[in-house]
């Protein structure tokens, strides 16, 4: 029998177990609902083992990949190396059309938990209520909120960091979009991205791992989706955001509500911050002073880097008071493992196979700092 299925597909319902023999079937207050032998902790850190094992292939191949390109560019055209296109290509290219194929034959043997769409409350199941478009409209808010405070808390332990070891650091990310051409920046971030970032942080991983409960889901997608940009300056706000991307996608069980709202979160922090800087020009960022003088010189600048800056403070600050008001207001499924939160935190988060891959993007994450 594969570990990884129920023994009888026939009676599984929308809480499917998919490390567990036939369920029983045992009258509760509610409702009758399948309930599923508990298996040793074993049989399920072996599960997800698998699944971090999937994933840290993803990093290894892309990574070496981008090495091994890189390389082959210096030997046979160095010129290369110089070019903003080349940096994309090695972002792209590799993770695509290599890194994320070989992932998917490891992760195709463990096939996806379906949706759950109930969650406690008051003692019993109920479903989740319709998620408006008022709801993505706020959850926007609080993501761009993130992304410019998980940006300030990184730039400042950046340049502390640079204060203790008298060295200048550089974010990968703005070095690549300086010299791109925004139609790039564009077709990159706010539409590959979103596209293949979500479906493997999202319908891959949390289709895999939403069996444990939504929380955990959401924690190891988030803490995973962070770890993978290997770059300290994204770091915080990857996190911060993927927490929304992935309370997002368990909610509704809808893909494409993730990367529409990951879309717009890359192009306020991609495509909007380019055009503002092309707006004000270059040199405005040099000094206060700099910027003042530009702007007085040009009334129309000066109204929209007004409105602009504004609309960054407003979501600063709408992002925290809406995180506290609607923390509340989460609605979050229970898992169909018969696990205490701290087997589930164990089984989780302390396999071998996740456990590699935070290493490894850790220890990638590093190794680029050394080499700035």
């Amino acid at each position: 029998m594969n570990p990884y299925e129920p023994e009888n597909p026939e009676k599984q319902d929308s809480s499917v177990y998919y490390l567990a023999e036939t369920p029983e079937t045992v009258e509760t207050s509610a409702q009758a609902e399948p309930v599923f032998p508990k298996l040793p902790l074993s049989a399920h850190r072996a599960y997800m083992t698998r699944v971090g094992l999937g994933f840290s292939l993803l990093a290894v191949l892309f990574t070496a990949c981008g090495y091994g390109f890189s390389y082959l560019a210096l030997l046979l055209k160095p010129e290369l190396l110089t070019t903003w296109w080349f940096d994309w290509a090695l972002s792209l290219v590799p993770l695509y059309a290599i890194a994320l194929p070989c992932m998917l034959l490891i992760l195709k043997a463990i096939p996806a938990a379906p949706h759950n769409e109930t969650y406690p409350f008051r003692g019993v199941e109920v479903k989740k209520p319709r998620f408006h478009f008022g709801w993505w409209i706020v959850l926007f808010i609080i993501c761009v909120g993130y992304l410019y405070i998980g940006s300030l808390i990184s730039n400042g332990l950046m340049n502390l960091l640079s204060a203790i070891t008298g060295k200048d650091y550089a974010d990968i990310l703005q070095s690549m979009t300086a010299d791109a051409p925004l139609w790039l920046i564009f077709l990159a971030t706010v539409v590959i991205a979103p596209i293949g970032e979500e479906f493997m942080f999202r319908k891959l991983l949390i289709d895999r791992t939403r069996q444990y409960g939504d929380t955990a889901a959401i924690l190891l997608s988030a803490a995973m989706f962070a770890l993978f940009h290997r770059n300290f300056f994204q770091l915080i706000y990857t996190f911060l955001i993927g927490l929304i991307l992935a309370y997002v996608y368990t909610r509704t069980g809808k893909y494409w509500l993730s990367v529409s709202l990951h879309a717009a979160g890359n192009f306020v922090g991609g495509v909007l911050s380019k055009l503002m800087i092309s707006l004000i020009g270059e040199e405005a960022l040099e000094s206060p002073e700099t910027l003042m003088e530009l702007l007085q010189a040009n009334p129309l600048g000066m109204l929209v880097y007004f409105l602009y800056t504004m609309m960054i403070y407003a979501a600063l600050i709408a992002s925290v008071v809406l995180t506290i008001v609607l923390f509340r207001k989460r609605k979050l499924s229970r898992g169909t493992q018969s696990l205490t939160r701290g087997e589930t935190a164990s089984v989780m988060y302390l396999n071998a196979g996740v456990l590699l891959f935070i290493v490894l993007c850790l220890g990638l994450t590093v190794f680029s700092l050394i080499m700035m």
